[in-house]
Formats: structure tokens, C-alpha cells, sequence
């Protein structure tokens, strides 16, 4: 398994190009718009977003996937940061569910369909609705947030985008890019605790849906099939399932 340099990313394209199903992820990867590692070995491909997120592509029959395991999935290894992988081949998922110390589950993804019905954003008071800035990426914490995702403000500012409604100045609820490809966005949404069940993660998700839209883009959306808060939210908005998979990871995540 050897990790290879950007320069053949483009040779890598069109076997993610040809599977739609979650393929923002490497494709941010893949077309410079994110940061994240290439493996290959032999005609096998593992693209590992910035986030931990991280894809097969391929013939991954063989030793690919048990060097996956050991080098980042297994106790005691020394990955460099988080790694979940999704799963669309069964075969593949029937390696790792042999293997000890994972955790499984599923995942679901959603399209967008656009909404005949009324879209329009009333922000409610006292709530106000910022850009994200450099301040405001340093500011949100949370469990979805810019910063895992592209790392950095510079990065962020750079290549996304992303809305915070604020309360008294601290923020309340956020949409942004969580990742960026030449055709699709997904959208990561998250809103702090003490302002939940408010209606706010409506209102900046529809925000990103209309910037994303603006920019000639298709807004995506995923989340854990035990999200039933984002699988609701999604469907409210006007996303359709499209398709799932299932979630690898290491048991102590």
C-alpha cells in the first residue's frame, strides 16, 4: 500500500466519477478542494478525506483491506487521525466484520428535490444570521462543525461556506459546506443544545441550500441512520434518500 502524490489524483477520477453514491467526499479530495491522503494498491484505492471519512474504490479484494486494518482500524495502531469507512460492497464489509475491536453501523445519503412550497427565511428574533468568518469558525463548537472538516479557517474561507444564527452574540445554530466538489455540496448542520427544537437548523440549512443552488451546485446531505433528528430534517427540506452503507470504525472512537 503506498500513499500516492496529487499529481495522478486526475488518474483516480473516473472510478469515482462512475459511483455517485456519497462521492463528494473523494471527489473534494481528488479535484484539490480539501485536503486528505490517496493509498493504492494495485487497481484498489482508499481516499481518506480530511475528516476521517474515507472510501474503497476498485478491485479491494486481496491483502488491501487487511492493511488497511492493521495500519489504522486495529488497537494499537498509529492513524494519523480518525478513519471511518463506508462500506458499499459486502464483501468488503464481510472482511472487517471478522476482524476484532470495530464498531459498525449504517449511513444514510440524500438528493435534493427541489421545493415547490414556500423557502423563504424569516430569521426570528432576537436571533441574527452571519456569514462565517474567521471569527466565528474559531468560535463554534460542537460535534459538526467547520473545523473538523476542512481544518483550518484559511482553508474554510478559502473553498466553503457556511451560516451561524446568533443569540446575544454566541452562536446558536450553523450550516456549512462539509464538503465541496465540482458538482455537489454536502452540508453539515449542527444547533447547540440550549437551542434546540426551535426550528433554527431549518432555517440555516435552507440558507445553504439556496447558496449552494446559487453557485450551480446540487446540495447532498448524510447522516447516521440513528439521526433520526437529521433524517427528519433532511426530508423536511426536500431531500430524498438516495442510498446507503455501512459505517467501519475503530470500537474506541
Amino acid at each position: 500500500m503506498i500513499k500516492i502524490d496529487p499529481a495522478s489524483y486526475p488518474d483516480v477520477l473516473p472510478l469515482v466519477e462512475a459511483d455517485e453514491r456519497g462521492a463528494v467526499y473523494p471527489l473534494s479530495v481528488l479535484q484539490s478542494k480539501q485536503a486528505g491522503d490517496v493509498f493504492r494498491e494495485g487497481g484498489a484505492y482508499l481516499i481518506w478525506h480530511c475528516s476521517g471519512f474515507a472510501y474503497l474504490y476498485g478491485d479491494c479484494l486481496g491483502s488491501f483491506p487487511e492493511r488497511i486494518y492493521r495500519g489504522f482500524l486495529a488497537p494499537g495502531s498509529k492513524a494519523p487521525r480518525r478513519l471511518i469507512l463506508f462500506a458499499f460492497d459486502p464483501t468488503v464489509e464481510r472482511f472487517f466484520r471478522e476482524k476484532e475491536a470495530l464498531a459498525f453501523g449504517t449511513r444514510y445519503f440524500f438528493s435534493y428535490q427541489p421545493q415547490q412550497a414556500d423557502q423563504s427565511i424569516i430569521v426570528p428574533e432576537p436571533y441574527e444570521l452571519r456569514p462565517f468568518d474567521r471569527e466565528l469558525f474559531d468560535r463554534v463548537q460542537g460535534k459538526v462543525t467547520p473545523h473538523l472538516f476542512w481544518g483550518s479557517s484559511e482553508a474554510f474561507l478559502r473553498g466553503g461556506q457556511g451560516y451561524c444564527l446568533l443569540h446575544d452574540g454566541q452562536p446558536a445554530s450553523w450550516a456549512f459546506s462539509a464538503a465541496v466538489s465540482d458538482r455537489e455540496l454536502d452540508i453539515g448542520v449542527e444547533t447547540a443544545p440550549e437551542h434546540q427544537h426551535r426550528g433554527l437548523a431549518l432555517l440555516v440549512a435552507r440558507r445553504m441550500i439556496d447558496y449552494t443552488l446559487a453557485q450551480g451546485k446540487r446540495p447532498v446531505w448524510a447522516c447516521a441512520a440513528g439521526n433520526e433528528g437529521s433524517r427528519r430534517l433532511a426530508l423536511k427540506l426536500g431531500f430524498v434518500k438516495t442510498a446507503e452503507c455501512t459505517t467501519i470504525k475503530a470500537a474506541s472512537l
